[in-house]
């Protein structure tokens, strides 16, 4: 699918399959909200801290302002209040500089070691 110049038609390779998987683990792990891992989102680490942090893009900016003055004036017109339904990206920092990793997570989840941190 990726990797080769196939037709559709052909049915899937097994790196195709190997590559779909891979994402739909990918999906399955993070979090639909902010991003995050569900293995760092999840730490118990009380080394794990979580800060905000925000880029602009101008043009999104833009968009986002025109999409209030058009909420605003449709509140107006039809009575209703919208909210912001705008997205927070959260950064994970550590003291350490170590960040928890997937593989202790599937443990812990497992029951195969016991968190003690």
């Amino acid at each position: 699918m990726l990797l080769q110049n196939r037709q559709p038609t052909e049915g899937w390779s097994a790196n195709d399959k190997k590559l779909a998987m891979a994402l739909q683990i990918l999906e399955d792990e993070t979090c639909s909200d902010c991003g995050v891992p569900i293995w760092i989102g999840h730490s118990d680490d009380k080394n794990v801290e979580f800060e905000i942090k925000s880029k602009t893009c101008y043009s999104c900016a833009r968009i986002e302002s025109e999409k209030e003055s058009e909420e605003k004036r449709s509140s107006k017109r039809k009575g209703s209040n919208r909210g912001n339904h705008g997205r927070k990206r959260f950064l994970v920092t550590n003291n350490n500089g170590l960040a928890p990793s997937r593989e202790k997570y599937m443990l812990v989840q497992s029951g195969i070691i016991v968190d003690d941190d």
